[in-house]
């Protein structure tokens, strides 16, 4: 029990570390200068760590329609959307050409990362 309560608790010390780092980070460095690497672990951690909070339960409520009752799946629901918001706001805000191709192959470069 005390080895499970230590694990719980690391993994609420790395969401909590990957929810800092990307909150942190002010408006004009998420729009067009950020570490795509930095990033990608960030988002990485972020959503692995919601993943791994999803018990059978509430994978069973999503399947039966009972969506109400699955909070972390709406959080990665929700955190995707906000990416996908996030990646084409800054890159439809860009008004040159070139800065959107630059834009989006930083994209792609935070993709393979």
């Amino acid at each position: 029990f005390a080895h499970k309560k230590m694990e719980n608790l690391e993994k609420e010390k790395e969401t909590l570390k990957a929810k800092k780092f990307l909150l942190q980070l002010p408006p004009t460095i998420l729009q067009d200068n950020f570490d795509e690497e930095d990033m990608a672990v960030a988002i990485t951690t972020f959503e692995h760590l919601q993943f791994s909070q999803i018990s059978v339960t509430e994978l069973f409520n999503w399947s039966q329609g009972n969506k109400k009752e699955c909070h972390f799946i709406h959080s990665i629901v929700n955190f995707s959307n906000a990416v996908a918001n996030w990646v084409s706001a800054t890159i439809v805000k860009q008004i040159q050409k070139k800065n959107r191709v630059l834009l989006i192959e930083k994209f792609v470069n935070l993709a393979q990362n």
